[in-house]
């Protein structure tokens, strides 16, 4: 079975590390700002753990249609890759969409155990402007956007990205968001208040 390359930096600092040194200026400074937007949600707006929990899994949303664009450019495949594409993408789409979309009804679960149930879809009354959210999505997804531009095909990162490597690499943001809901839902079990996992 291949090692999905983007579960395993998930856990790997050093992996982390060097993929961060590799990378342009202008993609860090992005990443940085796109996630100070969740970060004053929570500090100024109040927003509760439901709120960012959301944000950033729509931001895996983005993450994966980002991918789908990645994957479509890969070149580490060589002649054969034309062939890989065309059955790679649409299983992407579909594994990576499904995993994203029960991600998002754990994120329902999570504001229903801080909220309650009375709260419309999880979200209402969780500090969330739609607005706030529609900035933050926005900011992380121009953040990956950068990223996307400036390193993977302004540094030449498609050039050896092969489709299926490129195929596992979101699945380490999808196994972290994972980690933090069932961990965040465990917190709010344990405390009865959502303050623990904000």
């Amino acid at each position: 079975m291949a090692d999905p390359a983007g579960v395993a930096w998930v856990f790997d600092a050093a992996a982390r590390a060097q993929r961060l040194s590799r990378s342009s200026r202008g993609a860090l400074i992005s990443l940085v700002v796109g996630n100070l937007v969740p970060l004053v949600g929570v500090l100024v707006f109040g927003w509760q753990v439901a709120a960012v929990v959301a944000v950033y899994w729509l931001e895996n949303g983005v993450v994966g249609v980002i991918n789908v664009r990645k994957m479509a450019v890969a070149e580490g495949d060589g002649p054969a890759g034309r062939a890989l594409k065309l059955t790679q993408i649409p299983f992407f789409i579909l594994h990576y969409g499904m995993f994203w979309f029960v991600h998002g009804i754990f994120v329902g679960v999570i504001a229903t155990m801080t909220l309650g149930p009375a709260a419309v879809g999880g979200l209402i009354g969780s500090g969330l402007d739609p607005w706030l959210a529609v900035v933050a999505v926005v900011g992380l997804a121009i953040s990956h956007w950068i990223s996307y531009r400036e390193n993977y095909i302004g540094r030449g990162e498609y050039l050896t990205a092969t489709v299926r490597q490129q195929a596992q690499a979101p699945y380490g943001r999808l196994v972290a968001l994972h980690l933090a809901i069932i961990g965040g839902a465990f917190v709010i079990a344990m405390l009865g208040s959502p303050e623990g996992p904000v």
